[in-house]
């Protein structure tokens, strides 16, 4: 009975502190002489849903996904260049035709002079064999020695290995590649972005380059700080230098396993930023995105979506008001 007392006693006191609080509050709100006529001042707020990030900003160069270059297997001059700059091709077509006439010339004479030492070559391989027949022969009867037998034995091996010999050099199978070789071809479908080939020119060098102008990622340096925050998948904010303040989506396609350093003064010092590769993925399609340009991007590490925020940085001076913010599709009252 005694401890039911106390509780009761307890919370008659709660209860007056809580009132007694509450008549301040009303007091201090209240307009004070001379001021009965004027309004309690009224603040309204601009208020949305955003979503909180934390991010990795860094920047990069656009880049295809696809990119090759198409340099000559064979030395020699360019006969016909089939492609411009900013054509689009397929994989298979034809860029340029080498000058082949000096390696058919080549060809054709080898042909001819090996032929006709294959066919000597040839005739003296059974000549010989024939000699060690008749040899094993007389052998038999007992009418020559083992010597004699060996004798033409290896004279018959030397002119078979010596028609080999000449069989082999008659393969004119090197002369056939370089003369296929002379035909260029796309290795694969895009857009011609470079033209090094002019027709009757040398044959050296990189001639084309075939990129794919559809399929667009950002190759951006990542600092050794930052890096272990940096995962493959994590959502990215493109921005460039083209498309202005317009966002693009992209994703973290791969991380480069080692570190590269930037040069500073002319070589590699410990003073140099060390820095990681990272390829991001451009999923937005945009005719204003060009290979080569700069790109700005912002690596999504964490964040939560659907937050409401004000866009003011101080809600209130003072402590009169009471807030309450609610996720999602509630309401926030002040």
């Amino acid at each position: 009975m005694l401890n039911l007392k106390k509780v009761k006693k307890k919370k008659v006191i709660k209860i007056g502190i809580v009132l007694i609080i509450i008549a301040v509050v009303i007091v201090a709100l209240m307009p004070k002489d001379g001021q009965k006529d004027q309004q309690l001042p009224v603040a309204s707020f601009s208020l949305e849903k955003k979503d909180v990030i934390e991010s990795i900003s860094t920047s990069g160069k656009v880049e295809s996904v696809e990119s090759k270059n198409v340099s000559a297997a064979a030395d020699g001059k360019i006969k016909n260049v089939y492609v411009k700059l900013g054509q689009q091709i397929k994989k298979g077509d034809l860029l340029a035709q080498l000058d082949t006439t000096s390696i058919q010339r080549e060809m054709d004479k080898a042909q001819k002079s090996s032929k006709t030492e294959m066919n000597s070559a040839f005739q003296d391989m059974n000549s010989k064999y024939r000699e060690y027949d008749n040899a094993k022969f007389l052998y038999d009867m007992g009418e020559i020695s083992k010597d004699d037998l060996l004798k033409a034995q290896n004279a018959y091996e030397a002119a078979s290995s010596d028609y080999e010999i000449k069989k082999q050099s008659a393969d004119t199978t090197s002369l056939q590649q370089q003369i296929a070789d002379a035909t260029l071809k796309s290795p694969i479908s895009g857009t011609v972005t470079l033209v090094n080939a002019t027709e009757g020119n040398s044959s050296s060098g990189v001639l084309f380059t075939i990129e794919n102008t559809q399929d667009l990622q950002v190759a951006a340096n990542v600092s050794e700080y930052d890096i272990n925050q940096v995962k493959k998948g994590q959502k990215v904010i493109v921005k460039t230098e083209m498309t202005g303040d317009t966002e693009l989506s992209g994703e973290v396609l791969s991380i480069a396993p080692t570190a590269q350093k930037e040069e500073t003064t002319g070589k590699t010092t410990s003073s140099g930023k060390v820095q990681f590769l990272v390829e991001i993925s451009i999923k937005d399609k945009n005719p204003g995105v060009k290979i080569g340009t700069n790109a700005r991007v912002n690596i999504v590490t964490a964040g939560k979506e659907g937050f409401w925020q004000y866009l003011l940085m101080r809600l209130l001076k003072a402590s009169r008001a009471v807030v309450s913010m609610w996720r999602k599709n509630r309401e926030a009252v002040i």
